[in-house]
């Protein structure tokens, strides 16, 4: 690795960690989070208490402890790394780091390095909440393990994405438009679609194809969790009833009409697709800023 890279990253960590900005928005992201994981518990351990009592509550707080943490990560990670790129072409500085003692791909990792750290430690910062929950007692190691995964693996995705798409943009404005809308139909706007498009593409495969409705190919089975795998909270949800049911964690019985098969587990499958997702978005965002520069309007 280059040694431009060390100086490259210390400048980009010292603008982005010690900004004022950034201690707020810890400081209010850890008190919205504490206040929340309060009063999800005062709810669940007064409907606890009078069925099982307090020796589960930790299986129910668990789950909305880890959505609260994606959650997060959706509405932070991409802030910084969607801007990054797009603020040096910006501000007419783009082209003074592509002249510099450094390759484009380093320059990419600099930027994935930097854009990462802020979310990091955020998540850093939010463990001892995370761990009340496992102190309350009912959350297992598995279930710590299966968070651990997606909340990693949102990280790397919705950076390495912000980055590509602020690589492709012109200004910061667009880039973090596109980034956030880009994220919000990939986290949101999956389920919903499912949730609405399945009863009609049921109803048109009954009508059009009835036998691959009935014997749907294990194939198609498997592309259909390839697709529903990259939502966290699909994935996140699936291996919290995998755990419940006391089944495998590592695979899961897909069955369709009379078609059944083996397939590897949602929340496995989603931390193999962000690697292979991020790495592509790293190395098209390295690609894109090998182009020839192109003229901005003014």
């Amino acid at each position: 690795m280059n040694g431009f890279l060390g100086p490259f990253l210390v400048r980009e960590l010292q603008s982005g960690l010690r900004s004022g900005r950034r201690i707020l928005l810890l400081s209010a992201v850890l008190l919205t989070i504490a206040t929340l994981f309060c009063l999800v518990y005062a709810l669940v351990h007064e409907t606890a208490s009078t069925t099982t009592g307090d020796i589960g509550i930790g299986t129910a707080i668990f789950p909305y402890v880890v959505g609260l943490n994606l959650g997060v990560l959706c509405a932070v990670a991409p802030a910084s790394s969607a801007r990054a790129i797009a603020y040096e072409r910006e501000q007419h500085t783009l082209e003074l780091l592509r002249v510099a003692p450094i390759g484009i791909h380093q320059l990419v990792l600099g930027e994935f390095i930097a854009s990462s750290a802020f979310p990091i430690l955020l998540l850093i910062a939010l463990l001892p909440i995370d761990g009340l929950a496992y102190l309350l007692g009912g959350a297992t190691w598995q279930e710590l393990g299966i968070a651990l995964i997606l909340l990693i693996g949102s990280l790397v995705l919705f950076v390495s994405l912000g980055l590509l798409i602020s690589s492709l943009s012109a200004g910061v404005r667009p880039a973090i438009a596109a980034t956030y809308t880009t994220i919000g139909l990939l986290t949101l706007g999956l389920p919903v679609l499912g949730l609405l498009g399945s009863p009609l593409v049921d109803s048109w495969l009954r009508s059009s194809s009835p036998m691959l409705v009935a014997h749907p190919p294990p194939l198609l089975l498997a592309l259909g969790e390839i697709v529903v795998a990259i939502d966290p909270w699909i994935a996140g949800s699936i291996g919290l009833a995998q755990i419940q049911r006391g089944s495998s964690l590592l695979t899961l019985t897909a069955s369709a009409g009379l078609t059944q098969t083996f397939l590897p587990a949602p929340w496995l499958l989603f931390g193999i697709e962000s690697c292979v997702l991020s790495a592509l978005c790293l190395k098209l965002a390295a690609r894109v800023l090998t182009r020839p520069p192109r003229k901005l309007p003014v």
